[in-house]
């Protein structure tokens, strides 16, 4: 199980982050906003999900972001998608099949069954074998016979051609599947499927 130092006692207001210098370890979950990272200090964690600006625009913002005068404020990139933008993902054209998205990242099926994902990637739910930030497609590795994908939060799962499941990303309530609370930067087989 995951902890993170989160404010009590006396808390000043930031945008739904508390500021104080009585901090306590508690269990943290994938809906936190914000978190004390030193005692007087916040961090927000929560950025708002990819979205399209204009047309052609894809808007992916970074985690952690920090807190001014009230505010959680994040930074962004800009990708410009090829095949234009919708639902808060770049259009693959024709070839992308199917899109799903998590909490901040997405990812897309191709019709060959290879799948590629971008966005956060902060317990590696882009499967890419980092926990790099992508602004654009990254392939999963190792996954070329997806026939269905599913996201949580920070996690993807994905079933196979076979009828097995691989999942990946964030594990800290044994989300993916695999015996384990260890998270997971490539595909790993669901036990049981």
């Amino acid at each position: 199980m995951r902890s993170l130092w989160i404010a009590i006692g006396l808390a000043v207001g930031c945008g739904g982050c508390a500021l104080s210098h009585d901090l306590d370890p508690i269990s943290d979950g994938p809906d936190d906003p914000c978190v004390a990272v030193a005692p007087g200090g916040t961090s927000c964690t929560s950025p708002p999900e990819s979205e399209c600006v204009g047309s052609e625009t894809l808007r992916t913002y970074s985690s952690p972001g920090t807190c001014s005068s009230g505010e959680c404020g994040y930074s962004y990139t800009d990708t410009t998608c090829a095949s234009g933008c919708a639902g808060g993902a770049c259009l693959m054209g024709e070839d992308a099949v199917e899109l799903a998205t998590g909490y901040a990242h997405t990812c897309a099926r191709r019709a060959s069954g290879a799948v590629a994902c971008w966005g956060n990637n902060y317990g590696g739910q882009l499967g890419d074998g980092t926990t790099t930030d992508r602004s654009t497609p990254a392939a999963v590795s190792g996954l070329t016979d997806a026939v269905e994908l599913a996201t949580g939060g920070f996690h993807t799962c994905a079933r196979r051609a076979s009828g097995a499941v691989a999942c990946w990303g964030l594990n800290y309530s044994g989300q993916l599947g695999d015996g384990t609370t260890t998270d997971r930067s490539t595909p790993v087989p669901v036990t049981g499927f």
